[in-house]
């Protein structure tokens, strides 16, 4: 021991140290010495201690995104605050800025990892990052699970522990950011819980042909009708029976309802379309269409809703396994329909949906512009759903019944005769 020796040793040298024993060091005696081994070793200029611990395993603290989040909607149920959040499609940067134990000798050890609750499914799901997007001590994600859309989702990097180590907490906005989810949560109770469905409203649109299938899966499949409008905001699709409802043009997502873009409604009170119904209108007229429709106010020819294109929205969208097309865009403006309207009757006291083609003059019970040829350019096609209730006076020649349109309750009207005549294009009849 360097020149240094201890006599009567009867123990291990803690044991000396803790016990009367007479201990030699380089000729000088200490008798009796109750002392620690590192007390002794102080005192004769030796130093006894345990091995060393091993250095401690470094880890990811902290981590930052590098970059900027864009503005969605707060979801507060006014329509008009924002937050910051992560937006579908859209690729972000994020770079490990702290460590617990220094860095890493090799940094290629980090892993991330994307973690969050699936409000589809019910439980948390998580996401390891594949390694060639992994720079180092930074990685670039790309935000494209749709199922991620209306979550706090966490970014997580670590070296040994997933579940303790780097975290960042963002919100990721739903597919229509802009739209103010309470409200539409609002809106859609309106329709379905509150039974409601008359509320559905094409505002200022020429989408009154998708308005009323809207209004039938809403009047006879509610939970489907919820589930549709739901999804459509949060992930931005959504299916039923066979259809997807899905726009074709990805910019609709963008819309915001406080624009002027935005079309207008003369049945809500802050004068806008209900959010509901421009998201499910516009999503599947978009979809089937050939002239670029994209919901905007000032879009009218783009939009025209022909009988084909009800009567495949009937068999797909709603599932009926049934619908016969009695429409006629060239009819005799002046026949009695009395017929078409008891047929009609008849349909609806069997169980049939039934969907009037019409020249919208006949809501105000006046003769057809198209049919009088004085004012072509006021003439336009519109779609009402009837509603039974059909009363044939003949003495004041009127037919009365009840419809549905334009986001308002169940009317009962009576009609003039000529009137009817000249407005009546025939009717889809699905079951």
């Amino acid at each position: 021991m360097g020149g240094k020796y201890i006599e009567q040793a009867g123990g291990t040298i803690s044991e000396i140290a803790q016990n009367d024993y007479t201990i030699y060091a380089e000729g000088n005696i200490i008798t009796n010495a109750k002392k620690s081994i590192n007390e002794v070793g102080e005192d004769n200029g030796v130093s006894f201690g345990s091995p060393s611990d091993p250095p401690a395993t470094t880890k990811v603290s902290t981590i930052k995104l590098m970059g900027v989040l864009d503005d969605g909607s707060a979801n507060d149920g006014t329509g008009n605050n924002y937050q910051k959040g992560l937006v579908f499609g859209n690729a972000y940067e994020f770079k490990v800025t702290g460590y617990t134990n220094g860095e890493p000798i090799n940094k290629s050890s980090i892993k991330w990892m994307i973690k969050y609750q699936s409000p589809q499914y019910s439980f948390n799901k998580s996401l390891e990052i594949e390694q060639h997007f992994i720079l180092g001590d930074s990685v670039i994600i790309t935000m494209n699970d749709k199922d991620m859309c209306g979550c706090d989702v966490l970014i997580r990097a670590y070296i040994s522990d997933p579940s303790s180590e780097g975290e960042l907490k963002l919100w990721m906005h739903n597919r229509f950011r802009f739209f103010d989810r309470k409200q539409l949560e609002n809106e859609v109770e309106d329709r379905t819980t509150k039974g409601k469905p008359w509320m559905i409203d094409q505002g200022g649109t020429p989408l009154c042909g998708v308005a009323i299938i809207f209004y039938l899966l809403a009047k006879k499949e509610r939970d489907a009708y919820k589930k549709s409008a739901l999804e459509l905001h949060r992930i931005g699709f959504s299916q039923n029976h066979e259809y997807v409802i899905e726009p074709s043009d990805k910019t609709i997502y963008e819309m915001n309802p406080s624009s002027q873009e935005y079309p207008s409604s003369g049945n809500t009170k802050d004068s806008r379309m209900p959010r509901v119904d421009w998201i499910t209108m516009v999503s599947a007229r978009n979809k089937e269409s050939l002239f670029g429709y994209t919901g905007k106010s000032d879009q009218v020819a783009s939009a025209i809703n022909l009988p084909s294109m009800v009567v495949k929205f009937q068999k797909e969208l709603l599932g009926y396994s049934n619908v016969i097309d009695n429409t006629y865009i060239v009819m005799d403006y002046n026949s009695d329909k009395l017929n078409w309207l008891i047929e009609m009757q008849k349909a609806y006291q069997e169980g049939y949906s039934v969907s009037i083609l019409i020249d919208s003059d006949m809501l105000k019970d006046k003769p057809s512009h198209f049919a009088a040829a004085d004012n072509p350019a006021s003439w336009r096609f519109h779609w009402i759903i009837y509603e039974g209730g059909l009363f044939v006076d003949d003495t004041t020649n009127t037919y009365t019944f009840s419809y549905w349109c334009w986001g308002d309750r169940i009317k009962t009207h009576a009609f003039k005769k000529d009137n009817f005549n000249s407005n009546f294009f025939g009717y889809i009849k699905g079951i």
